[in-house]
């Protein structure tokens, strides 16, 4: 089904809706539908900085499941997983 079809068959039932609405719900229910049966998977990386805990991410990141780290040693390490709030706040 392409997406004028799909557009077409949402304004059947709800004509009040113009196609550029239908676009967006569409795409907010396909992103839910990904993040839900975890359709897609993928790795990305960056370059963090030290004492900085807050990072900007893409806005294609649907959920993150891991986070690892290239130790002293070169070696990838896991950081494990914050339950609870941090020790210490960090608002900046």
């Amino acid at each position: 089904m392409t997406g004028k079809e799909m557009v077409e068959l949402v304004q059947q039932h709800h004509p009040e809706l113009g196609p550029q609405e239908i676009i967006k719900m569409l795409n907010r229910a396909s992103d839910d539908y990904t993040a839900r049966t975890r359709l897609l998977d993928s790795a990305t990386k960056f370059t963090t900085v030290a004492n900085q805990r807050y990072y900007g991410l893409d806005g294609s990141i649907l959920e993150i499941r891991a986070v690892d780290y290239t130790n002293d040693e070169g070696e990838l390490e896991a950081i494990p997983r914050l339950v609870g709030r941090p020790a210490i706040r960090d608002i900046t």
